[in-house]
C-alpha cells in the first residue's frame, strides 16, 4: 500500500540484513497463521518497521530457526518462532489487516468509477482478516477507522494545508506506536516517533502521486502549487521530518536492532525521497 519505510541495504551489515529479512518472513508467516493466507499478499515494508520497533523494546530476545514457505519452497528461510514474540507479531499482523482495509477504502474514495472495481475486489480478501484482527485487537479498528473518517473530512474541506492533510494518518500512527510500551516516558517518545513517521509516509505518498492526482482531480496537499514549487516544498518537508525523526529516535532506549532502525529512519527514508525525485525526473 505504501512501502516507503524500508532499509537502505548498502549501509546494512550482512547480519543486520539477515535479521531484517528474518523479521519480514516472521511477520509474513504470522499473517498467514492468524489472518489467513490471502492476507500475506498485503504485507509491506512499513509494517516490518513496526515489528522491529515492537521487538526492539521487548524484554525477551526473539529466537530464529530455518523454515520453508510457499514463496521460497526450495530454500529454508530464517524466521522467528519463539512463543514470547508471538504477541508482538500478532499485533503487527492485525495492524496490517486493518490499516490495509482502510487504505483500500481510501483508494475507492479516490477512484469511484471503473478503476475502483479493482480495489473493491481487493477489499473482499480483507473482510475475513479484518474481522479476526478486530476480535484480537479492537483498539486498532478504532485507530484506523477514526483516521479514515478524519481524512475524508479534511479532503472534503478543500483545505490543501499539508500539515492538516497529514494529521489524521500521523495521529493514527502516533496512537498505534503508543500501544507498544506501558512505560510513560517511552510512550511519549513513541507517540512523537509515530506522528513524524506517519507524516512522512503521508507526504511521501502525496508527493509520489502528485501528477496522477492532479490529472484525476483527486485531493492532494500539493495540488495548489506548480510542479516546481511542489518539488521544492515536498523535499523540504520530507527532509525536515527525517531530521526530526532521528532526533526523536535518539531519545528512545532500545534493547536490540538499534542500528537497523537507525538505518531505516536515516538512510532508508532519504533514499525513498531520492527514488521519488528520480521518478519525477524520468517523467519530464
Amino acid at each position: 500500500m505504501f512501502g516507503y519505510v524500508k532499509p537502505f541495504q548498502p549501509e546494512l551489515k550482512v547480519k543486520e540484513l539477515d535479521t531484517y529479512k528474518a523479521l519480514y518472513c516472521s511477520l509474513c508467516k504470522s499473517m498467514g497463521k492468524y489472518s489467513g493466507v490471502f492476507s500475506r499478499f498485503f504485507l509491506n515494508y512499513d509494517f516490518v518497521f513496526l515489528v522491529l520497533l515492537c521487538l526492539s523494546l521487548s524484554d525477551d530476545a526473539p529466537e530464529f530457526c530455518q523454515k520453508r514457505c510457499f514463496v521460497h519452497p526450495m530454500k529454508k528461510r530464517s524466521c522467528c518462532t519463539c512463543s514470547h514474540s508471538q504477541k508482538e507479531l500478532i499485533f503487527c499482523s492485525d495492524a496490517v489487516s486493518i490499516a490495509t482495509y482502510y487504505k483500500i477504502l481510501d483508494n475507492i474514495e479516490d477512484n469511484p468509477k471503473i478503476s475502483g472495481i479493482f480495489f473493491r475486489i481487493l477489499l473482499l480478501f480483507l473482510i475475513g482478516p479484518r474481522k479476526k484482527a478486530i476480535r484480537r485487537n479492537p483498539e486498532l479498528e478504532d485507530i484506523f477507522k477514526t483516521a479514515f473518517e478524519n481524512q475524508i473530512e479534511v479532503e472534503n474541506s478543500a483545505d490543501t494545508d499539508s500539515d492538516k492533510a497529514a494529521h489524521p494518518f500521523a495521529n493514527a500512527l502516533s496512537t498505534l506506536f503508543s500501544l507498544i510500551s506501558d512505560d510513560k516516558d517511552t510512550r511519549t517518545v513513541l507517540e512523537r516517533l509515530g506522528y513524524l513517521l506517519g507524516r512522512f509516509i503521508y507526504l511521501a505518498d502525496a508527493f509520489d502521486d502528485f501528477e496522477k492526482d492532479k490529472r484525476k482531480n483527486n485531493f492532494n496537499p500539493f495540488s495548489s502549487m506548480s510542479k516546481d514549487d511542489a518539488l521544492v516544498f515536498a523535499n523540504e518537508s520530507l527532509r525536515s521530518t527525517v531530521y526530526e525523526l532521528n532526533v526523536t529516535l535518539d531519545l528512545l532506549s532500545v534493547r536490540r536492532y538499534g542500528d537497523i532502525i537507525k538505518n531505516i529512519l536515516s538512510f532508508g527514508l532519504l533514499n525513498t525521497i531520492k527514488i521519488i525525485n528520480s521518478k519525477k525526473e524520468r517523467s519530464e
